[in-house]
């Protein structure tokens, strides 16, 4: 009797645990995610404001359609036909995105798919070659942004001279996280090129009731003149400081491609970027491959972060400046003399202390490298003596061993580097009256055409055979001659 009620106990206690889980679950069914905003951000002010510090350069045009971007770039500087290949006044190139719109309504766990297409075209290109990149990108809570990504993994599509301008049309995924009432959900969808047209969908976590609240368009925020683009970057835009953590000071100034960032405690914390992400003392900042960053300090000195590049930002302040390189390539223009202060960059093998100059900084984990530019650099290696770097100078640090200070050619360095940060450099440094060599030289030099070598080549080998044939013909006949002329005298 006992065992009886044992049972009928127990199996009781698992049927009200059943009732209870179906209960939840089906709660938690009719919750989800809805959409309640969006947001279009045409960036205006941005773009007006980088055709007047470009105005006698470049022009940038962009046209805003929600989900529909239209970026054009022009070329009004003067025609140059000593430049190869030709600069040509008015050459310029159109990249256009589209990306489907989400739904109004989404599950937790739903992966939500959007198709997106990016192309260059109206082409007239001769002497510059800007790129454009498109991206999607997922947060709650305006934090945590993660990447949509293809079938291959891929987060961001980008057409450059590289790739010849291709052509993408992907279908691109995410997965909804699951949330409770009140968690808010952003989806974002922006095409770059130099300046960024965005998209965000916002979506509050509810109950559903299946019928979506229509966002109508009068509601939406429209970015459309300064003080709208103002009122948002005050309320939306700009990210508040997490607590616990200090404001660097420093700011993104320019992103391409995938740039990431983490806390200094968060090792494995690592999000997406926007011009707005705030820098905190100690950030992690990397860039990946086929990316790059600018960031800016407050009294406006840059650091370019070329692809596959880690940095620490240790800035607190004007008086106070460090940063570490872990690994690749950053190309440094420092704004202004700094006079009660100091600027440090530390490497695996050496310091880099700065007054007010420009240089390029290189650290593969073994070897650190400094090349200077203009003005002059302290470079200590671990448990050395300082080295004093001037212009047009450079050295190395490998295994802590320091090499001779050498001479390097300017115009050498600024060919390796993308064409628009050549054309940026090369301004800098013509205005703080540094001369040097056309770079035309250099490129000529290393200009090699594989296929045409490889043609010449071929042709080579097709000349060499019919003269061995030639040859061999003639042999063979006087061999035979000479055996019926011996044939004949016998």
């Amino acid at each position: 009797m006992k065992k009886v009620l044992g049972i009928l106990i127990i199996t009781a206690l698992i049927m009200t645990s059943i009732g209870s889980i179906t209960v939840s679950a089906s709660e938690s069914e009719d919750y989800g995610w809805e959409l309640v905003e969006i947001v279009d951000l045409d960036n205006k002010e941005a773009f007006e404001d980088y055709n007047e510090g470009y105005k006698d350069n470049y022009n940038i045009e962009g046209s805003y359609g929600r989900n529909n971007f239209s970026i054009k770039w022009t070329y009004i500087g003067q025609t140059d036909t000593y430049s190869d290949p030709d600069k040509i006044n008015g050459e310029s190139i159109t990249f256009d995105a589209s990306f489907s719109k989400p739904p109004e309504q989404i599950k937790p766990g739903d992966e939500i798919s959007i198709k997106v297409s990016l192309s260059a075209g109206s082409n007239s290109l001769s002497y510059y070659s800007p790129s454009a990149s498109v991206r999607g990108q997922i947060g709650k809570n305006n934090s945590g942004w993660s990447d949509y990504i293809n079938s291959d993994k891929k987060a961001s599509f980008k057409t450059d001279v590289k790739n010849n301008y291709a052509n993408f049309n992907e279908d691109i995924l995410a997965t909804a996280p699951q949330g409770k009432e009140g968690d808010t959900l952003e989806l974002r969808f922006h095409l770059y090129s130099t300046q960024k047209l965005e998209t965000r969908y916002l979506y509050e976590y509810k109950k559903l009731n299946g019928n979506p609240v229509e966002v109508e368009d009068e509601t939406t925020q429209v970015i459309q003149n300064e003080e709208d683009e103002s009122k948002v970057s005050n309320e939306r835009k700009l990210e508040k400081v997490p607590e616990g953590y200090k404001d660097s000071g420093v700011r993104f100034s320019d992103i391409y491609g995938e740039v990431l960032i983490r806390r200094h405690d968060d090792p494995l914390g690592w999000d997406g970027v926007d011009l707005n992400t705030v820098i905190c003392v100690g950030d992690h900042i990397k860039t990946s491959y086929d990316s790059g960053a600018v960031v800016s300090l407050p009294d406006m000195t840059t650091f370019h972060l070329v692809e596959e590049s880690h940095i620490i930002m240790d800035t607190e302040s004007e008086e106070k400046n460090k940063l570490a390189l872990l690994a690749g390539k950053i190309i440094t223009n420092v704004k202004k003399m700094i006079k009660d202060g100091s600027m440090n960059i530390e490497m695996s093998q050496a310091v880099a202390g700065i007054k007010g100059t420009t240089f390029v900084l290189e650290e593969d984990g073994n070897t650190s490298t400094l090349k200077v530019f203009e003005g002059a650099v302290e470079f200590t290696p671990y448990g050395e003596e300082p080295i004093i770097v001037s212009g047009e100078e450079r050295v190395s640090v490998t295994d802590g061993i320091p090499s001779q200070v050498e001479k390097f050619s300017i115009s050498q360095e600024l060919n390796s580097w993308d064409k628009d940060i050549q054309e940026e450099y090369v301004k800098i440094l013509e205005e703080k009256g540094v001369t040097f060599e056309d770079s035309k030289s250099d490129t000529e030099e290393v200009d090699y055409n594989f296929e045409e070598k490889i043609d010449e080549y071929e042709e080579h080998v097709q000349k060499q055979s019919i003269f061995k044939y030639l040859v061999g013909a003639v042999l063979i006949g006087g061999v035979i001659g000479a055996f019926f002329l011996f044939k004949k005298i016998k």
